[in-house]
């Protein structure tokens, strides 16, 4: 994520933390920025950062496919807190079976997306959104998700045609209010790793999740 850090500096202040949240000062910041996590995070951890988003905090958590690296499993726990749940899933596109696009001419769109163009995703999982006040901003319409199969060291799904395939709307960006907060999760990682952050759309849509989160 090298090359995200270096973007968001030319526009804001951005610090890299290498230590324990339990020795960070969050309300030092306007937004925190989570990704795949590799191990769990203690309760108290959990309960600093719901604390620091219902008293004004943002919060961007960047999960991804099947579980990879155990992150969904460590995630989850802080996620339920806002209403949202990772799927153990993978999800493709549901007529050609590769990448997915949105493409956001809808008059009616999330502020997020209002400026983001054509937008290659990876293997996003989906996202479960529970909690009313979380509003869908990509809806996934015609993807399918595969569930996760641990038959596989790659950490992909069984791409066979099953009876657990889930076709239809599969969230896969979703956003809202918490608190005075504010809470995204996205659930793609890889579309911001270096080799990938200059296709269309994606400094688009780091920066315009940013600056909703920093309001």
């Amino acid at each position: 994520y090298y090359t995200l850090r270096t973007y968001l500096n030319a526009y804001y202040d951005v610090t890299v933390n290498e230590s324990p949240l339990e020795n960070v000062d969050l309300g030092e910041y306007d937004v925190l920025i989570i990704k795949i996590p590799t191990k769990p995070y203690p309760q108290k951890v959990i309960e600093k950062i719901v604390t620091y988003v219902r008293n004004g905090g943002g919060l961007w958590v960047i999960g991804d496919h099947t579980n990879v690296f155990g992150s969904t499993t460590y995630l989850n726990p802080l996620l339920r807190n806002f209403g949202l749940q990772l799927r153990y899933d993978g999800v493709y596109h549901n007529e050609h079976g590769s990448y997915n696009s949105i493409y956001t001419k809808s008059l009616f769109k999330h502020p997020i997306i209002h400026n983001v163009p054509v937008f290659l995703f990876a293997t996003p999982c989906s996202l479960q959104v529970i909690n009313p006040r979380m509003r869908i901003v990509v809806p996934g319409l015609t993807t399918k998700a595969y569930a996760l199969s641990y038959a596989y060291k790659n950490f992909f799904p069984d791409p066979k045609p099953d009876l657990n395939i889930f076709a239809g709307a599969n969230t896969l960006l979703a956003a809202g209010d918490f608190g005075r907060g504010r809470v995204v999760v996205f659930t793609d990682s890889t579309v911001f790793s270096n080799f990938f952050i200059y296709l269309p759309g994606k400094t688009e849509l780091a920066l315009s999740i940013i600056s909703w989160l920093n309001h």
